[in-house]
């Protein structure tokens, strides 16, 4: 058995910060995760760090001023994962929004970024606006409101990120290890758990339990003995498309007036997001047909004419928002606010429930705050700002880096940027983990010129099982339309040579990863 201040069951980005928040204020801590880190909400997001411009117009002003906060936060630690992104709000005659409603939207929300601004907020109405965008339908089209957030290429790696910092700090962090019992003792809980890779058995007894389980809140709760629900899932779908335009728009439906993006994403377009209630069990959320022409048709009514259709579309995914509980309000007014709720025998049981990706950190924060106050705070104040192996916010020192690589290590500029991309300043390590075989460090795919050691180095060091793992979380190769399909032949050999699998074993790892990205993704392979 181990004994642990806290046993925290959740690995997405919550649960991840949680970890980190934990150990930076002496605590310890196991977190525990029943598939791969990140693998849930965190992975189906819309890949936006953003303030919410579209809360304000529920008067939620709190909210977006926390969530521009805590996007400037994000920046400063993750500025690798990030760019920035300006994000274009066409108003048509037609429209739920006038003209007035969307320029004091996009003038708030600079108001209320502050210092933490990226760009000055522009509008355009009239002829001016339909000169800036020509692409899209100008029927009607009154304005154009341009506002500034950020684009995260991956998210999943904040988590990957906060659990190595947390590990490296004397925390512990089990990925596939699905919490099976959670019983009450005089002094907490006891947490039973099993590793499905390797069959162990675990037992933790700790003082406190963090429900950061995402979509399976209620679940773990239930399984703790409690009633009742406090969650609303909703699910949002989204499509990876042919590039259909070079500039970010942020569109009202005409269906049901709600809004939703058109983003560029590396070489190809990013559409989403849907937003319906989900009765069902959070182990089984896809797109259904009814949400992919959904989107399609909403897509083609803002371009003026069919524009996207089923033989553009790479693939749809999606994902589950874990919102509060608020009866009597539709799927988008639900605040996204988040809420902490101590349950059971002092307020052991602590769940997290509601935010949003960019809010995690504070999200966390307040959480094992509210853990620490009901274990009568032991460990203290957070001593300094939790460490984070980050990347470089200045531009001129980035490129130096970059350059820095491609002249240390023997690497193409285009590697050396993909490699800073997804590691930050811990691309270097991964190289000296290349060491001089130059094999591993030629580029693997010219979409993303990413390299075979990332796949080992995925399994030696960050925790991954399998290929979905590497090539979904862990690699930008993941976020392309193809997932890594067409390099079968150089990732297994990647396999065969260096991982000693044998022809037939690495056949059979690719071709569950084949039908995983499939499953996951609705590829037509």
């Amino acid at each position: 058995m181990t004994h642990v201040d806290i046993v925290i069951i959740g690995g997405g980005v919550t649960g991840a910060g949680c970890l980190l928040e934990a150990l930076s204020r002496g605590l310890r801590c196991v977190l525990l995760e029943k598939g791969d880190f990140s693998s849930g909400t965190t992975s189906a997001s819309s890949r936006l760090i953003h303030g919410g411009i579209r809360y304000l117009e529920h008067l939620h002003f709190g909210l977006v001023a926390e969530s521009l906060k805590e996007r400037f936060w994000i920046w400063q630690h993750f500025p690798h994962l990030l760019r920035p992104i300006a994000i274009h709000i066409p108003v048509y005659g037609w429209g739920k929004r006038s003209p007035l409603v969307a320029g004091l939207g996009v003038k708030l929300h600079d108001l209320l970024a502050g210092k933490a601004k990226i760009e000055k907020s522009s509008i355009y109405l009239g002829k001016k606006a339909r000169n800036v965008v020509r692409e899209i339908s100008h029927d009607g089209l009154s304005g154009l409101f341009v506002f500034h957030d950020y684009q995260i290429l991956m998210p999943e790696r904040i988590a990957l990120e906060s659990i190595d910092a947390a590990v490296s700090m004397g925390g512990r962090a089990e990925n596939y290890t699905r919490v099976e019992k959670i019983s009450q003792t005089d002094g907490g809980y006891l947490v039973e758990a099993r590793n499905s890779h390797t069959g162990e058995n675990a037992l933790f007894s700790a003082a406190a339990v963090i429900n950061a389980a995402g979509a399976w809140i209620d679940e773990v709760r239930k399984m703790a003995g409690f009633r009742g629900k406090l969650l609303r899932p909703t699910k949002g779908i989204h499509l990876e498309a042919e590039k259909l335009t070079g500039r970010a728009l942020f569109v009202e439906a005409e269906t049901d007036r709600r809004l939703f993006f058109i983003l560029p994403f590396l070489n190809h377009t990013l559409v989403g997001t849907t937003d319906t209630d989900h009765p069902g069990s959070p182990d089984d959320v896809r797109p259904l047909p009814g949400d992919v022409d959904y989107l399609i048709s909403n897509v083609n009514r803002i371009f003026g004419g069919v524009k996207l259709g089923p033989s553009r579309i790479f693939s749809a995914y999606a994902g589950l928002r874990p919102l509060i509980n608020v009866p009597g309000k539709s799927e988008s007014a639900v605040p996204r606010r988040h809420l902490v709720v101590c349950e059971g025998p002092g307020g052991r049981f602590v769940s997290i429930t509601g935010g949003k990706l960019t809010t995690y950190r504070k999200m966390a924060e307040d959480t094992v705050k509210k853990a620490q106050a009901v274990l009568g705070n032991p460990g203290g104040k957070r001593e300094g700002p939790p460490f984070l192996p980050c990347g470089i916010t200045d531009p001129r020192e980035r490129e130096e880096f970059i350059r820095h690589l491609t002249g240390e290590h023997g690497i193409g500029e285009e590697t050396a940027s993909a490699l800073y991309t997804v590691y930050g300043t811990r691309a270097d390590v991964l190289l000296a983990f290349a060491g001089g075989d130059a094999r591993l460090k030629s580029p693997l795919s010219p979409e993303t010129a990413e390299i075979p050691a990332q796949i080992l180095y995925a399994y030696e060091k960050e925790s991954a099982k399998c290929l979905e793992d590497v090539l979904l979380r862990r690699m930008l190769i993941g976020k392309t339309p193809k997932k890594g399909l067409g390099e079968e032949g150089k990732i297994k050999e990647v396999l065969t040579r260096y991982m000693g699998k044998s022809p037939g074993e690495a056949d059979g790892l690719f071709s569950s990863f084949r039908d995983s990205a499939a499953a996951k993704f609705m590829i037509k392979i």
